[in-house]
């Protein structure tokens, strides 16, 4: 239930913002090269809001497109850029005996894992297409070895389902098209999620989930923290609160009822930009 709620989410927001970046693109490519594209969403929003009498839209659209495209290709490659720098650096605190251990430990045979020098206890996924499980040797040192294997099968369900990625697009699609709140939304859920099945997952591997849930309680009390610039995933950032109340009641429902205002404003914003090129295709 909870997978499928989490794929609806990705296809959703993927499919919602795809669309919107396709048209988008193809409006871009018009203005630039002068393209004829013929029916396109922005051309016939354009030309529907002019025959109303609003020209002063026509700025306000092509402000809005220019706008959305070199801000998503900013925050891309911002992304990237620091990713990378970030990474780099981690390698240099890297522990290598101890990196070799758990890779062998673990029969990692593409050095999955990474274990830097760190008093404070770190346990995240990063990485897009190659995803890297880093722990801290304060981690290490904090949690008895069972717990360290919860958390270990926790990151490895965060990598195996690339979630490092997911969370990256998601909230790239959130911050640039902002004027389409719910996407904010289903992004923030998809994150709650994906906490959540990894958290069953590795629950599933250990047959118990008082490991996991001791792991996540040491690390609160111990000021668990990692909040970096770069995409990553992380054991303890994403709603503890809920996560705690579904290993002592799996029972726990998620909400995932949509919120009115949000809905709203995103179901004008989406009308506006499709109603014209649906009504004329169809």
């Amino acid at each position: 239930m909870l997978e499928k709620r989490t794929k609806w989410i990705f296809m959703s927001c993927a499919f919602t913002a795809g669309f919107i970046f396709l048209q988008m693109g193809l409006y871009l490519l018009h203005v630039l090269l002068g393209w004829k594209i013929g029916f396109n969403l922005i051309e016939l929003c354009k030309y529907g809001v002019r025959s109303l009498g609003f020209s002063s839209i026509d700025y306000f659209l092509d402000v809005l497109v220019f706008y959305t495209i070199f801000l998503f290709i900013w925050k891309f490659f911002r992304q990237m850029v620091i990713s990378i720098k970030m990474y780099k650096k981690l390698l240099v605190y890297q522990h290598e005996t101890l990196t070799n251990e758990m890779n062998q430990k673990y029969n990692s045979e593409k050095q999955d894992f990474s274990v830097i020098c760190s008093t404070h206890p770190v346990a995240m996924t990063i990485g897009f297409f190659n995803p890297k499980i880093i722990l801290s040797t304060g981690l290490l040192g904090l949690l008895e070895e069972k717990e360290v294997e919860a958390v270990i099968h926790h990151e490895q369900h965060h990598k195996d389902h690339y979630d490092p990625l997911k969370n990256f697009l998601l909230h790239l699609f959130a911050a640039v098209m902002w004027y389409i709140p719910i996407l904010k939304w289903l992004q923030q859920r998809h994150k709650i999620l994906t906490e959540v099945l990894a958290d069953n997952y590795a629950i599933k591997r250990l047959g118990t989930s008082v490991t996991l849930g001791n792991a996540l309680m040491k690390l609160l009390k111990n000021g668990y923290s990692t909040q970096m610039s770069f995409s990553y995933v992380s054991f303890a950032d994403t709603s503890i609160n809920y996560r705690i109340k579904k290993l002592i009641d799996p029972k726990t429902e998620f909400s995932m009822k949509l919120p009115i205002t949000s809905t709203i404003i995103s179901l004008f914003m989406i009308i506006l930009l499709c109603a014209m090129f649906v009504v004329v295709l169809f």
